[in-house]
């Protein structure tokens, strides 16, 4: 592994830590709509991965297809999205949508080739 600058793994660990407090609420988007929706857990799992689950509601009526998923802070900024493709038919149940986020430092690659490699020592447990 090449030799750079390193960031401390407690401090790692608050900032995935301070992620989780983050995250307020979820949103999808159903065509030109927005629905908000709460988080039904958010946690930090061992593997150091921030895992936020919702449900996309079953109240909305009829077909749709979910383009769109978003995290937001309190204050209602976003954290982050992706845009994804779900389809459902008219039902009566949600669909549980699990999020996770990884936070981890990269280094150089060794080959000099300006390519970047994980580096695990910033991970929990490592």
């Amino acid at each position: 592994m090449a030799e750079g600058f390193a960031l401390d793994r407690a401090y790692l660990d608050r900032k995935r830590e301070q992620i989780r407090r983050d995250i307020a609420y979820a949103r999808y988007r159903v065509g030109d709509a927005w629905y908000k929706t709460p988080i039904v857990s958010a946690k930090l799992l061992e593997s150091g991965e921030i895992e936020a689950a919702f449900i996309i509601d079953h109240t909305v009526s009829g077909s749709m297809t979910v383009t769109e998923v978003e995290l937001r802070e309190k204050s209602g900024a976003l954290i982050g999205g992706k845009s994804v493709r779900i389809t459902r038919a008219d039902a009566t149940e949600g669909i549980m949508y699990v999020i996770r986020l990884r936070l981890f430092q990269a280094v150089e690659s060794e080959g000099g080739s300006g390519a970047f490699d994980d580096m695990q020592e910033g991970a929990p447990g490592s």
